[in-house]
């Protein structure tokens, strides 16, 4: 077992003898819960043909909608441990502590003097938050402010 992908506070892609598993954080209001499943055929189809698109979708339909998931949930036999192990190795070999994300990383000094994280993760609060893909949003362009302004700019 081995991770091949992830979303710093997001998500864990593993890969074990051809199979991959997507362990995904669920942040809820209370307490965060975790969903590990197996990907389907088809989920290994969008995989395969998508890449990280597919997954983070999945990862995003999972954490928004757990209790659609949960029939799915591995809880028993040996592959929840695999995947903490392999999840450990990781953080380990990326010098991160046990259960420490990479979005927990020592922010460091931006050109324009601001402090920044060193990489463009999420943190946890921003999960907890959820500002899941803040950094990754599109500028809007037109729209109401837009509009707004445009009335605005223009000589009376």
């Amino acid at each position: 077992m081995e991770v091949v992908d992830h979303q710093a506070g997001g998500w864990f892609l593993l890969k074990d003898a051809g199979c991959h598993y997507l362990d995904v954080n669920c942040p809820r209001p209370m307490v965060d819960t975790s969903i590990l499943l197996r990907l389907d055929e088809e989920e290994e189809a969008e995989l395969h043909g998508l890449g990280r698109i597919a997954v983070d979708y999945l990862a995003t339909k999972i954490a928004y909608w757990p209790e659609r998931f949960s029939p799915r949930t591995i809880t028993r036999g040996d592959v929840p441990t695999e995947v903490g192990a392999a999840i450990a190795r990781w953080q380990a070999a990326n010098g991160l502590a046990p259960g420490q994300w990479a979005g927990d990383l020592p922010r460091r000094q931006g050109r324009d003097g601001s402090a920044e994280r060193a990489g463009n993760e999420r943190t946890r609060d921003d999960v907890r938050a959820g500002r899941a893909h803040a950094q990754r949003r599109p500028r809007v362009r037109g729209g109401r402010e837009a509009g707004v302004r445009a009335v605005h700019d223009q000589p009376a």
